[in-house]
């Protein structure tokens, strides 16, 4: 089971709706400074939701991967209470 909180939750949501997504779009939506995002990402790249699509500053977009993992994550707190 994965242990997601409300940061994740929300980059994982965002990123499956638009597909691809900028770092500097979730700083704006989440309302964040970079750093915090970019810790954000890295735990969720480090727990397979999403990728790593490009290298280049600023030209990073990231993309949901394990949707049934997600989808499961969130029925099991669905069911809680």
């Amino acid at each position: 089971m994965f242990n997601l909180d409300d940061k994740e939750m929300a980059v994982i949501e965002y990123v499956r709706r638009k597909g691809r997504v900028r770092r500097s779009e979730l700083e704006k939506i989440l309302k964040l400074k970079e750093g915090s995002v970019r810790k954000v990402l890295e735990k969720l790249q480090h727990k397979g939701f999403i990728m790593k699509d490009g290298r280049q500053r600023n030209t990073s977009s990231h993309t949901a991967l394990r949707q049934r993992a997600y989808e499961k994550q969130l029925s099991s707190l669905s069911s809680i209470g």
